[in-house]
């Protein structure tokens, strides 16, 4: 049974000293990890009567996180603040690994229970922080020891046999012992307000822009977890974002949004201020070209060529999102109305296909959680053990010239893939941390490239033999960032002649068309990213810290764009925005101005 419980108030570290390149155990670590093995181990020992089955795992994970958020506009802060707290989780099952509460999904109608919890105090306080892992603890005791009794009672009633039992629930892990510690991140809240403040005052002088913002985060954390098997691991976990994000409509009504986002693990990682001003000042006019440029008003079945940062996005969502992902999904065991017991459908196809061609036989595909850096760039998805204490082999082939090798795992076992390879990982937001299984560091290989300008003479043969009169290529803005905006280019098949257009969508891109003969270019770059496994939160500033190398561009055969539908009436502002038309100076109101 696993929960999460978030609190938050004030914390302030003490660190002590440094010794060679480590810092050394400071107060708040010895008080935190202190008081984890003190309520383990009596939970562990003593929690369940005479009467009840005792716990055979505990696993306690705490986050001493600060964060930052700060928003602008048009020169001025709409927001900042700072908010220090403990994010904790607890993990309690009952049974046995081959045996217990999770992994069981029953129909029948259950009574909700109150659970009260408590906020963990931020401060170093030793029996503040017990108190809040006994109380959790013991909620979740009951909701583990009441699905296990359900669980046990439906297989001793259809009389199950626990060898016909497909999965074991939880799979066996080393134990370690691994600390990793790293000096405190320096943060000035006052300069990264001067930055969101100037930053987002580049927007005053265009009026066309009806929408306009500059966010900065900042979350820092030192993450400590044990559990039951003697397992003890801690590491930190910083991310930094700054978006910029701009909004204007075109005379046809159609809303034009762009964003810019950088994410990095530090404030001083960010590029320098002139580098943004003039990334920001790029997609202003972008977006205001947009806002002339003919709609696209065609239905197009044809290739397509994707460069840059979207192509990226576009590997990361064929293969880490999405139901077919390189992610292993666990079949639930699940009860009917009936008393009918049954695995519950595997929606991802894959867990079926190990040893089978499911991409195109150019590509291979590879963890490398270690990698640190690639070709000096700083890899934000690199990590040396998991959010279940687990350290993952330096290199996982997952797919190995378009052959399906293994999938991403945690500790929840499933058909193919019955032990961890380490990749549950911590999800960040704003809110907190959670975890699911995701990507770290991710390597994609083509065997067979191309330069980008034989790629796009590929792209303009195919269109023609398609008898197409025109192909298309999606770009990302040539600017700094992970997260850039994006044009559409109609192509001219006889000259290449390009010309952008608007009002485009994808649609229908799934993981087979990575096998109808795509095209790879030589060239690569680096995404770092906050990957969800989820689409529907993409845009979100949250996610699995995550890194890609992959090749530059990618040409899809048989792709299918549509127009979005246009507005027939007008939703044009009524008076014409203030901002940019007047001189920004202050007037004092006479009394007979004001009647």
């Amino acid at each position: 049974m696993k929960n999460k419980i978030t609190g938050s108030a004030f914390l302030f570290l003490i660190f002590l000293c440094i010794t060679g390149n480590l810092r050394a155990q400071t107060v708040s670590d010895s008080v935190l990890m202190s008081a984890m093995r003190d309520e383990l181990r009596r939970n562990y020992n003593d929690l369940a009567s005479d009467s009840m089955v005792k716990p055979f795992y505990i696993a306690y994970t705490i986050a001493n996180a600060d964060n930052y958020f700060i928003s602008a506009s048009l020169g001025a802060l709409n927001r900042s603040q700072e908010q220090r707290y403990k994010d904790w989780h607890v993990r309690l099952m009952v049974g046995s690994y081959e045996i217990n509460d999770e992994n069981f999904s029953s129909m029948q109608p259950e009574s909700n229970e109150y659970r009260p919890t408590v906020d963990m105090p931020v401060e170093d306080d030793y029996p503040g922080i017990r108190r809040s892992l006994w109380l959790t603890t013991n909620n979740v005791y009951h909701s583990a020891l009441k699905s296990y009794k359900s669980k046990m009672g439906l297989i001793e009633n259809r009389k199950i046999e626990k060898s016909d039992l497909e999965i074991e629930d939880f799979s066996r892990a080393p134990v370690i012992k691994k600390r990793i510690y790293t000096d405190p991140l320096q943060i000035s809240q006052t300069a990264l307000e001067e930055t969101a403040r100037k930053l987002s005052a580049i927007f005053r002088d265009h009026p066309l822009i009806y929408s306009s913002s500059v966010v900065i985060t900042v979350f820092t954390s030192t993450i400590y977890f044990i559990n039951s098997e003697g397992t003890e691991v801690q590491f930190p976990m910083n991310i930094t974002t700054l978006t910029a994000q701009a909004g204007s409509m075109a005379d046809d009504s159609e809303h034009l949004n762009k964003k810019l986002t950088y994410i990095v693990s530090s404030p001083d990682e960010l590029p320098p201020f002139d580098d943004l001003e003039t990334d920001i000042n790029e997609m202003i006019d972008n977006l205001l070209t947009l806002r002339n440029t003919p709609r696209f008003e065609d239905d197009y079945y044809g290739p397509v060529m994707i460069v840059g940062e979207v192509a990226a996005e576009t590997f990361e969502g064929f293969l880490f999102s999405g139901t077919d992902a390189l992610i292993a999904r666990r079949e639930n065991l699940q009860s009917g109305s009936q008393q009918s017991v049954y695995y519950e459908k595997n929606e991802n196809s894959l867990q079926t296909k190990m040893g089978k061609m499911v991409l195109s036989g150019d590509l291979t595909i590879t963890a490398e959680p270690f990698l640190k850096e690639y070709e000096g760039q700083p890899l934000l998805g690199s990590y040396e053990v998991d959010a279940e204490g687990v350290i993952p082999p330096e290199k996982l082939i997952l797919v190995e010239n378009g052959v399906l090798k293994t999938l991403l795992n945690g500790r929840t076992p499933t058909r193919e893939v019955p032990l961890s390879n380490g990749h549950m990982r911590l999800d960040y937001s704003m809110m907190g941390i959670d975890k699911q299984t995701g990507p770290g560091v991710i390597r994609i290989q083509a065997s067979n490239t191309l330069s980008l300008e034989d790629m796009k003479q590929e792209l303009l043969r195919t269109a023609r033999e398609q008898g197409q009169e025109y192909a298309m290529i999606i770009r990302s803005l040539e600017t700094g960032g992970n997260d850039k905006p994006f044009n559409f280019y109609l192509v001219d098949v006889n000259t290449g002649e390009e010309k952008l257009t608007r009002s485009v969508r994808l649609s229908n891109l799934t993981l087979q068309s990575l096998r109808r003969s795509p095209r790879f270019s030589g060239s690569s770059l680096v995404h770092n990213t906050l990957h969800s496994t989820i689409r529907a939160n993409r845009g979100d500033i949250a996610g699995i810290p995550s890194s890609f190398i992959l090749p530059e561009a990618i040409l899809l055969s048989d792709v299918e764009l549509e127009s979005y539908r246009k507005a027939l009436t007008s939703q044009l502002p009524i008076l014409d925005n203030p901002v940019g038309l007047y001189e920004h100076t202050e007037k004092t109101i006479q009394p007979e101005e004001a009647e």
